[in-house]
């Protein structure tokens, strides 16, 4: 159930208190959220644990754009762990901010962020390889390489709202 959905009197059936013991120490269902994220913000364990669910979406960020490369839809020379490093960055960023706003639909936002960096201006470098700038799917046909492979890494990335990455554009 999500935060919206949960009720103080939910909680507090839970915690086995009643609804306005809840209330008399917390104030509010936000007091109480803020006083959970704070213990498990301040948790080792918790913390730890953070750390390695962001190493483990980084390294299949990495798979996919190893996979982008073997398929010739990315350069060779790209700095993959950085460039996994940026996208999750970006898309971390991009959450978090749609969380503050709600503004629109969660993908909307990424596609609206994705478009917005590749406008951006100045001198940039390309990392996706020439004549392969289409979609993710319309690059998987393009390729002359076996399309499987190719169709299985884009598949995996619009499935994370993360088709993009393997086309980011870097400003120098």
């Amino acid at each position: 159930m999500g935060s919206s959905l949960l009720t103080p009197a939910d909680v507090a059936a839970a915690a086995g208190v009643s609804t306005g013991a809840l209330v008399q120490r917390y104030g509010s269902k936000r007091g109480l959220l803020l006083a959970f994220l704070h213990l498990e913000l301040a948790d080792d364990e918790f913390r730890a644990l953070l750390g390695d669910h962001i190493r483990g979406v980084r390294a299949e960020l990495l798979g996919y754009l190893e996979a982008a490369v073997a398929g010739g839809h990315l350069v060779s020379t790209a700095d993959l762990a950085a460039l996994a490093s940026a996208a999750d960055s970006i898309r971390n960023g991009t959450q978090l901010t749609w969380a503050m706003t709600r503004s629109g639909s969660l993908a909307d936002a990424l596609r609206r962020d994705q478009h917005s960096r590749r406008r951006a201006g100045g001198e940039t470098k390309r990392l996706w390889s020439a004549g392969k700038t289409g979609t993710c799917s319309g690059a998987a046909r393009r390729s002359s390489n076996p399309p499987g492979a190719a169709r299985a890494a884009d598949r995996n990335l619009r499935s994370l709202g993360l088709c993009w990455p393997i086309r980011v554009v870097i400003i120098v």
